[in-house]
């Protein structure tokens, strides 16, 4: 049974494509798979949970990032991904005369194959984004860099990133197909997760600011991933689930950077939401989490914390658990829980790329 939870958990915290970043941790044999836990099931198995609260914390980095690296020079960090699965980008930027934005569309492809002893595992990855530039503040056209492949923008001036706004479609996907021999028999099993949704971001300057060595941005996001493990019998485990930011209230972060414009940190605060309908609602609440850009480890905050409130739906008001997740250089920690705080941390992406 735990190595049936392992997989579970690393099968909730697939959203690979989000940030482009993930494990390599699928090749593990199992006969069967737990039923999802919902409401109060949720809080007993802590794997699960804080597997989902990992999972929706690339969300929130990915959105935090979102967008900050669109020039054609841009390389802040390498790509990572699972299985050293290099992702190819082709991408085209188009100038909107109509509402003066730049439009920028992405396809993503990516495969490889390793063969080990027992067997292969065969890893893909798809999918498509559109990114609508405009700025709200100004009357400018936006404009793609010399390489038509990103939107043309001076990070390093007030009057290019105050009001720059950007709407982000995406729908990608990343699948694992593993063929195993046992007893003579050729078996094989997948996992596979998809995301689909739009996040919007809006960046500002401090009221009479020259220059952008701090800006700050706020994000509206919706996006759906839907993780699936088809087992060697056929059978198949789902899990849907919708991370957002809280109704009406949008996701705040800061971005401090170099006279270059490079990020040097981002710190989030505001509320991101995980719902499966008549399952569980949980939220998180982002205060002060720290990404220090700069470092190895970029998508573990070093200070800040993270409240988690775990509902048995989004109409009741008081929570059936709640955990707080402190942060520091030691990792992250959950008070009188090592257990949890275990499973959280082996669930977190330590690779993330804030490349866009």
């Amino acid at each position: 049974m735990k190595q049936d939870i392992l997989l579970l958990s690393t099968l909730l915290s697939l959203a690979l494509l989000t940030a482009f970043c993930g494990k390599s941790s699928t090749e593990r044999t199992v006969a069967n798979i737990p039923t999802i836990p919902t409401g109060t099931g949720l809080v007993a198995d802590s794997e699960t949970s804080m597997a989902l609260v990992a999972n929706n914390m690339d969300e929130a980095t990915t959105a935090a990032a979102q967008g900050d690296s669109a020039s054609d020079t841009s390389a802040s960090l390498a790509l990572a991904y699972p299985l050293k699965l290099v992702i190819t980008q082709t991408r085209s930027c188009t100038v909107d005369t109509t509402d003066l934005s730049a439009d920028v569309d992405i396809t993503y492809s990516g495969s490889n194959t390793r063969t080990g002893i027992f067997g292969s595992t065969q890893n893909t990855a798809s999918g498509t984004e559109t990114r609508v530039w405009t700025n709200t503040t100004s009357s400018a056209q936006q404009v793609c860099g010399p390489l038509q492949k990103y939107v043309k923008i001076d990070w390093t001036s007030v009057s290019d990133v105050n009001g720059l706004h950007l709407v982000d479609t995406t729908q990608r996907s990343h699948t694992i197909v593993q063929t195993f021999e046992r007893a003579s028999r050729t078996l094989m099993r997948t996992l596979s997760d998809a995301e689909q949704g739009t996040r919007n971001i809006t960046w500002a300057t401090p009221s009479g600011a020259t220059d952008t060595t701090t800006v700050t941005k706020t994000v509206d996001s919706t996006v759906t991933h839907t993780s699936t493990l088809t087992k060697v019998s056929g059978a198949t485990v789902s899990l849907t689930a919708t991370h957002a930011t809280l109704a009406g209230t949008p996701f705040n972060v800061t971005v401090t950077r170099d006279t270059t414009g490079k990020i040097l940190t981002l710190t989030k605060n505001g509320t991101m939401t995980i719902t499966r309908a008549q399952q569980f609602y949980i939220t998180n609440v982002y205060s002060n989490v720290l990404l220090t850009v700069a470092s190895s480890d970029p998508c573990v905050p070093t200070s800040g914390t993270l409240t988690t409130n775990i509902y048995n739906s989004s109409t009741d008001t008081t929570p059936i658990k709640t955990y707080t997740i402190t942060f520091g250089g030691s990792g992250p920690t959950i008070a009188n829980d090592t257990t949890a705080t275990t499973d959280f941390t082996s669930n977190i992406d330590h690779s993330c790329a804030l490349v866009n």
